[in-house]
């Protein structure tokens, strides 16, 4: 197992050739056939047996990865594409941008038609529709002329990586697509799996029916694993109290709902039998698992749920550690890229942490009274499950809630309730009157859940921003975990005490790099159309931009990923225009910007640099940042490569 996502990530990072994937493979075939030879005869290679394994599921990971790798395939459409190409597209997911201005398409290309030639291919592309242009809907096939770019990221501080994202999705090219540049065709017929998520948008649409605002939408995430109508704000403050977990769907809803299924099917004793219930329940958990997109976490539950099943009825033993392993293992044989999704690697470490840290703490306390041990035991579920998935977290998100164990705790029967009272809403909501009396209900959990969070969001000092790891931290760090575990059960205090001490080393290096972070003063030009440039002096942040370019949802959304790396409060923000010159003082940090021919000068004590806004700009001796929508190898920074940062005194 630990050799075959050792091949997936190894050749992820260094490797897309596929000879020396399979010339690797071959040798270290024979190497285990003369290895288990050796075993065999107990000769020298027995020693060298495990060895051989680990390499042999290394190069099977390699291998793997290079099958799942369509845009290497010579059918794919990338390879045949020319400008004045169409493509015929079938949309499979249809979305609204955060923005709401565009509509957001995963298409998949079944053609390129060249001329009177029609070339059949593979592969997907990103395309961006106007909103207002006519709707594009999931299974729409259409003709489109796309001007492709590749998936690229702005690099500005801390935002979301897109590039690495839609890489893992299969996806390495993007378009806006105008409203007179494409022509509907028809509608294909749905697929196996948009059958199921067809059934959920139905579903969907009742909830719709009887709910509106984030009470609908974070419904429609909780139960159904649509989270496209949840807003931005929602989704940061679920982030920032720690209950991620609790708006995604997860394993917590399939034990759920399995638990409902039981109790249903126990009322028929003479004619269900617990086998026939058991395989009832299979179907009801695989058919939940694809209505809700076959999210990592549901199906790691699904597929735990069948080795489970599978165990009662070849009347087998079971170990929910293997069964966790083995579920992983069949994943990443289908689809090697789910190493690399946020969601498999959370879901997978929460579920490893629970296994092994949570049977330890939960015997540390015991209480008499029934409600306080059980409020224990959640508390110690919450810090075993926190405990594995924090070095995930801080590499990804810059940040740690600290209020997550208190999160947990007043939100423990939530995704409970609200699971139930959507089903019985699912059931009754042909009638009227039934519906309305079980949405009630359900907006008032909805309403009251939301309170809560807002009220944790709003603590002081919620959450702890501004960490910056690598990933051979985060890797140290689970080596270390894995150590402390290892000693702590088996009671070897003197090599306890030097992974503490080790551990103390790590994490003390962790702080002080978030500590220079938010102490170390900067000046920063944004990588985006419009100029906006800041100055972090200290834990204080000025903004320079223009009001009337700058749209108020996109500079929220720079500035506060800038924050989540550099930890800071918006001091003031300074207003550019072109007919008045700024000068300000900043502790002891002289700061002048000027307009001038074709962008502004900005002098920052004893630097001066140009922000090229246009074409034709005069700079003279000083250091010119170029707008990332002009082009021009031979100035000082050009920031369609990147945000432009410097430490400054």
């Amino acid at each position: 197992m630990s050799g075959y996502i050792a091949g997936i990530a190894f050749f992820d990072e260094f490797f897309t050739a596929a000879d020396l994937v399979m010339e690797l493979s071959f040798l270290l075939l024979t190497m285990l056939i003369i290895t288990f030879w050796g075993y065999r005869t107990d000769s020298i290679f027995r020693s060298y047996f495990s060895i051989s394994v680990f390499l042999l599921w290394f190069a099977a990971g390699g291998i793997q990865l290079y099958f799942q790798q369509s845009d290497l395939r010579l059918a794919h459409f990338e390879n045949v594409f020319l400008p004045e190409n169409q493509l015929l597209v079938e949309a499979e997911d249809v979305s609204p941008t955060s923005s709401a201005i565009y509509t957001k398409a995963i298409g998949r290309v079944n053609a390129v038609i060249s001329g009177k030639d029609t070339i059949s291919t593979i592969g997907k592309v990103l395309l961006y529709f106007e909103t207002d242009s006519t709707a594009i809907e999931r299974n729409d096939v259409f003709l489109v002329r796309p001007i492709l770019n590749p998936v690229s990221n702005r690099n500005n501080p801390g935002e979301f990586d897109a590039e690495r994202y839609w890489k893992y999705q299969e996806i390495h090219l993007q378009s806006f697509v105008p409203e007179n540049n494409y022509i509907l065709l028809y509608k294909a017929n749905p697929s196996f799996l948009n059958i199921f998520l067809n059934c959920r948008d139905y579903l969907a649409a009742i909830i719709d029916r009887y709910l509106d605002g984030q009470e609908a939408a974070v419904a429609k995430g909780l139960i159904l694993g649509d989270r496209s109508s949840i807003e931005r704000e929602t989704t940061r403050m679920f982030g920032n109290t720690g209950a991620m977990h609790i708006l995604a769907v997860s394993g917590m809803h399939v034990t759920i709902l399995v638990q409902l299924l039981s109790y249903f099917l126990q009322l028929f004793p003479k004619y269900i039998s617990k086998r026939k219930a058991l395989v009832i329940s299979l179907v009801f958990v695989w058919t939940y698992c694809l209505m809700t997109g076959f999210s990592a976490s549901v199906a790691r539950a699904a597929w735990m749920f069948s080795i489970v099943s599978g165990s009662v009825l070849l009347n087998r033993n079971y170990s929910p550690i293997n069964g966790l392993l083995f579920s992983a293992l069949i994943i990443l044989i289908i689809t090697p890229y789910s190493l690399f999704d946020i969601g498999f690697q959370l879901s997978y470490a929460a579920m490893i942490g629970i296994y092994t840290f949570f049977p330890y703490l939960r015997k540390q306390l015991y209480f008499k009274n029934k409600w306080i041990h059980n409020l224990w035991e959640g508390t110690a579920l919450g810090i075993a499950a926190q405990l594995i998935t924090t070095p995930i977290s801080l590499y990804y998100f810059n940040q740690f809630p600290n209020y997550f164990a208190l999160t947990n705790i007043a939100l423990a029967a939530y995704s409970n309730v609200i699971l139930i009272l959507g089903i019985v809403l699912f059931s009754v909501g042909w009638w009227k009157l039934a519906g309305k009396g079980t949405a009630f209900l359900l907006f008032w959990v909805m309403f009251s859940m939301l309170w809560i969070i807002q009220f944790i969001d709003r603590l002081p000092q919620s959450i702890s921003e501004g960490f910056t790891v690598s990933a051979w931290i985060v890797v140290l760090l689970y080596v270390l975990i894995a150590a402390f575990y290892r000693t702590l059960i088996l009671r070897r205090y003197r090599q306890l005490t030097a992974v503490l001490g080790i551990s103390l080393v790590v994490v003390v290096s962790i702080v002080y790099t978030r500590f220079r972070n938010m102490n170390t003063s900067r000046f920063i030009v944004f990588n985006n159309n419009e100029l906006l440039f800041a100055i972090k002096k200290d834990r204080h942040l000025f903004l320079f931009y223009d009001p009337e370019k700058m749209k108020p949802k996109h500079l929220d959304q720079l500035v506060s990923s800038f924050q989540k790396v550099f930890p800071s409060e918006i001091k003031d923000t300074i207003l550019l225009s072109n007919e008045k010159i700024i000068e300000l003082t900043i502790d002891q940090l002289q700061l002048k910007v000027e307009s001038g021919r074709g962008g502004y000068n900005v002098k920052l004590s004893q630097q001066e640099y140009f922000l090229a806004t246009k074409s034709k700009y005069s700079a003279g001796e000083k250091r010119v940042i170029l707008s990332p929508v002009l082009n021009d190898e031979t100035v000082f920074h050009q920031l369609n490569k990147g945000a432009f940062h410097l430490e400054i005194p």
